[in-house]
């Protein structure tokens, strides 16, 4: 079955220069090593971090929409996982913050107790729509590799 919100996702083209719009999902919170072991903090949390943040920030994205799971959120404040905050702390303490301030994006937070999926479902059309005209007024710009 399709969520009603799923059918009246918004149109993405006719937004200046936006081409397409791309999901980054990825199964590792951080919280835990490999293998899901309960040992502690996983070691690759900090290339996670940098993955995710360099996702984010790369120049070709004009907006985003970070979808944040209440169980990550919750992980993350205990020092664990990995939710927005941690994805802001890390763009601070690597000098990217004022780029991640820049970047035009929402965080929405889904898995919320009593809530269903089409709430969040519904919850993440608004923010695309929301976030549209800033990522078509983006334009590319050409620029060297080095140098």
């Amino acid at each position: 079955a399709t969520s009603g919100a799923a059918a009246a996702a918004p149109e993405w083209r006719g937004w200046g220069s936006l081409d397409g719009v791309v999901a980054l999902p990825h199964t590792e919170d951080g919280s835990k090593l490999a293998g899901g072991a309960e040992e502690g903090p996983s070691a690759h949390r900090p290339i996670l971090l940098r993955t995710l943040l360099g996702l984010l920030l790369h120049p070709n994205v004009g907006a985003a929409v970070v979808l944040e799971h209440q169980l990550d959120a919750a992980s993350a404040t205990d020092g664990d996982g990995i939710g927005y905050a941690s994805l802001h702390g890390w763009a601070q303490q690597t000098g990217r913050g004022a780029e991640m301030g820049a970047m035009p994006h929402q965080v929405v937070r889904v898995g919320s107790t009593g809530a269903c999926w089409d709430a969040d479902l519904d919850a993440a059309v608004a923010a695309v729509s929301h976030l549209l005209p800033a990522a078509g007024a983006c334009h590319r710009t050409p620029c060297r590799l080095s140098g």
